[in-house]
């Protein structure tokens, strides 16, 4: 008996802790739109890498050119987007908040034989501006 009780607790404690933390939406959504550079087409089979505070998280734009990330932690992210290894742009950094949606559309085209070592400053796709945070980003 004293052991069904404490389980029933235990159970009733991470349920509340589960509820508790879907609720208070501490996370961020991003919306990932991969077309081609050329044509604006959608463009299916690339590699999209969101790397954010709590980790990396990666998928592969469909039919639709689309890849969702529905639960990111707030702050800065970097986008990697390449397909059989190689690039279709420079890396990007946008900015994430709790409970909005980012949008990020990318206009793919490879960088034959580039890597992301050849990504200067002067190519970089950094999004953040301190004190300007946007929803949408177009990354060229």
């Amino acid at each position: 008996m004293r052991f069904a009780r404490s389980a029933a607790a235990l159970l009733l404690a991470l349920a509340s802790t589960a509820t508790v933390s879907l609720a208070d939406g501490n996370t961020g959504a991003v919306y990932i739109k991969v077309t081609d550079g050329r044509s604006s087409k959608p463009s299916p089979g690339w590699t999209v890498q969101l790397t954010a505070r709590d980790g990396d998280q990666q998928r592969i734009s469909d039919h639709n050119g689309d890849a969702t990330f529905l639960s990111v932690m707030p702050g800065m992210a970097r986008v990697d987007v390449l397909q059989k290894g190689e690039l279709a742009v420079c890396p990007a950094v946008i900015m994430v908040s709790a409970n909005q949606e980012t949008v990020v559309r990318v206009h793919a085209h490879p960088m034959r034989g580039h890597h992301i070592s050849d990504c200067t400053p002067s190519h970089s796709q950094t999004m953040v501006k301190p004190g300007v945070t946007a929803d949408v980003y177009d990354i060229y």
